[in-house]
């Protein structure tokens, strides 16, 4: 009896504290969702650090929420409903959505951030050959890798722009198409900066100004998180971007999500290919279950899935993405690529 009476206690207690602490969920995620509407990433950096996980935050409220109303917690429910139901409205269509006709298709890009790797490559190698886009974007691009490129893809690819470096600011960009014109560079005011490449193809409907852009991550500057440096990185190739006359493509690494301001400002001037074309949340980071990949700094972090969209593909000008999907493996790199097909 006495256990009886224990055991109907403890359920009760348990109960009512998983109910507080969902409640505390949604009264913090609706304050925050509600909140940074009218705070920057830059002005607030803990806003910044929390929007590049906000579709992570929002999805404990689709699992809560039929359970809030089943059992009738009624302000409970009320404070899911926002979270869930920005989810649905940011991501939802990105579920439903139907795999396009690549029929007529112009051409293929494979944006690709190969990690600095010098070990192991030939992973590496195989997913460029075998996806056998167009045009290769690749951030942080190792000597060993442009080696083993030059080598094995040179036929594939007759025109490659490569700047292979020892760090993690090694960029290249392989063609099918002429390539009449590169220029690499680093912004000297951005702390840490990893490196950008611009080229100009020769297409059959006429010159395409190609970036491989990798703006500086909000951890990487000298302090806990700061997305300052990033933010004005990408003013400074916003700035670039609206100074090419035609079709522009951006591929890349950009270090941010898409619940960021600076995604937002991104989108304010491109298209970004996955997001009109591509089906589910596209996580392309972390990876770190292949053995090849560089040491991992702490034990069990091959088991981590992926968690955010880091790598995208923007676009501008007389072209239409009609795929697009992230690799279904890394190749050793701590990011999948993301392969796009466009039509003119």
């Amino acid at each position: 009896m006495v256990f009886q009476v224990t055991l109907g206690f403890m359920i009760k207690l348990l109960t009512r504290l998983f109910w507080a602490l969902v409640g505390l969920y949604s009264t913090g995620t609706s304050f925050f969702l509600i909140t940074r509407r009218l705070i920057s990433d830059v002005a607030f950096p803990p806003y910044g650090f929390l929007n590049s996980f906000a579709h992570l935050l929002m999805i404990p409220a689709l699992i809560f929420l039929p359970a809030a109303g089943i059992c009738r917690r009624k302000w409970i429910t009320a404070g899911l409903l926002l979270p869930a139901v920005e989810f649905l409205l940011s991501y939802g269509g990105l579920f439903l959505r139907r795999e396009q006709d690549d029929t007529n298709a112009a051409f293929s890009l494979l944006t690709y951030n190969t990690h600095a790797e010098t070990g192991s490559v030939q992973a590496m190698v195989d997913i460029i050959r075998s996806r056998d886009a167009d045009v290769v974007c690749i951030q942080e691009l190792s000597r060993v890798l442009a080696t083993e490129i030059e080598t094995q893809l040179s036929t594939q690819y007759p025109y490659r722009a490569l700047y292979p470096t020892d760090s993690t600011d090694g960029q290249g960009i392989l063609s099918k198409f002429p390539i009449r014109a590169q220029e690499y560079w680093k912004f000297p005011d951005i702390p840490s900066s990893l490196g950008h490449l611009r080229t100009e193809l020769e297409t059959p409907r006429g010159a395409l100004a190609l970036y491989s852009a990798h703006p500086v991550h909000p951890g990487m500057v000298g302090r806990l998180f700061d997305p300052e440096p990033r933010a004005r990185e990408i003013s400074h190739l916003l700035e670039r971007f609206a100074q090419e006359p035609g079709m522009i493509v951006v591929a890349g690494d950009f270090n941010l999500s898409d619940q960021s301001s600076d995604y937002q400002r991104l989108t304010s001037f491109f298209q970004d290919a996955y997001r009109e074309v591509g089906r589910g949340l596209g996580l392309t980071y972390p990876d770190w279950k292949m053995t090849q990949a560089k040491i991992r700094p702490y034990p069990g972090l091959e088991l981590m899935p992926l968690l955010v969209r880091l790598d995208y593909v923007f676009y501008r000008g007389p072209l239409r993405a009609i795929k697009a999907v992230v690799n279904d493996s890394s190749g050793g790199s701590d990011h999948h690529p993301v392969w796009v097909q466009f039509r003119w």
